[in-house]
């Protein structure tokens, strides 16, 4: 006996023919039949009385049908039953980032959370803060990875969770004329031509703040570019001089591609990372579990930008 011969016999009784049955299982007529007579054969007895058009089941088959039912009822259950655990298991978060927490530590962050959490999935949006931001407003976002601006604070839907420090670094290229220097005074940087990052970027706010502060105002020669990527290309290429997120040139130091000069006060200036979601998302395992793992990455990257849990 066979499932496949259990399903037909329900089939036949369920459809009333062994047409309805062959048309409901893609199957010939004569393979219905075939698969009756090999199940009755099977259980030693009719189970079908055929009476013309009309088909009735002999008390053999009354009861060997009632089986059936819970038999193949169970069985179909089956790989519902694993789906549901599954997606039980599986949690899905989406996440903004701008281009320079998106291309330079969450990257880290979800390759470390995939490893320890192979079943969730994680969707990665990188655009223009603002974007992100208000896409997050209107829950089309589970969370903003970003660097804090404090227009953001405007109205109560929003909640802030700190991940960790962001300090800016000063960088030229290898060979500028202030590479031996161990200190840059703010009015020096109206000799230079700056890169700075696009206008409404946070990093540019928080540049454009400093150098107000230090009486410097605006550059004399200025060249905006988009993102970090093409900030960095330019000042490797002799084109300027840039303030920028130490995250964004970490590497480039490190392998002495550029090179970070101390700039006056500029070590005091500094923003967090934050974690953003809508105050009507709630936190659940998986969400805490990521956050306290971009912490981590935040620590890790550089020990000075700890921030006490």
């Amino acid at each position: 006996m066979t499932l496949k011969q259990l399903r037909t016999f329900c089939s036949v009784m369920e459809e009333g023919s062994f047409h309805g049955a062959a048309d409901r299982l893609f199957m010939t007529q004569p393979a219905v039949s075939q698969q009756i007579s090999a199940l009755e054969q099977y259980c030693g007895t009719k189970l079908l009385v055929r009476g013309g058009k009309k088909l009735s089941l002999t008390p053999e088959g009354r009861f060997l049908y009632e089986l059936a039912k819970q038999i193949l009822s169970a069985i179909d259950e089956i790989p519902m039953r694993f789906e549901k655990a599954r997606s039980a298991g599986t949690k899905a978060i989406s996440i903004g980032a701008s281009s320079l927490t998106g291309t330079y530590i969450l990257p880290l962050a979800i390759n470390k959370y995939r490893q320890l959490y192979p079943g969730d999935k994680i969707s990665l949006e990188i655009g223009y803060a603002r974007d992100i931001i208000e896409k997050l407003r209107e829950c089309k976002l589970d969370f903003a990875f970003l660097g804090e601006n404090p227009g953001w604070a405007e109205g109560e839907e929003l909640e802030f969770l700190p991940v960790g420090k962001d300090k800016l670094v000063f960088v030229v290229w290898p060979g500028h004329r202030w590479v031996d220097r161990d200190m840059v005074m703010p009015a020096e940087l109206l000799e230079e031509t700056f890169i700075h990052s696009k206008q409404g970027s946070g990093m540019r706010a928080l540049v454009e703040a400093y150098l107000q502060k230090e009486g410097v105002g605006k550059p004399n020669s200025i060249v905006e570019m988009g993102n970090i990527e093409a900030i960095k290309k330019g000042v490797a290429s002799r084109l300027g001089v840039t303030i920028v997120s130490y995250f964004g040139v970490r590497e480039e130091i490190l392998r002495k591609e550029l090179i970070s000069i101390p700039l006056f006060r500029l070590d005091k200036v500094c923003r967090d990372f934050v974690l953003v979601h809508h105050k009507n998302h709630k936190m659940n395992s998986s969400d805490i579990n990521l956050y306290e793992i971009l912490r981590e990455v935040v620590v890790k990257a550089d020990p000075v930008l700890h921030v006490p849990f």
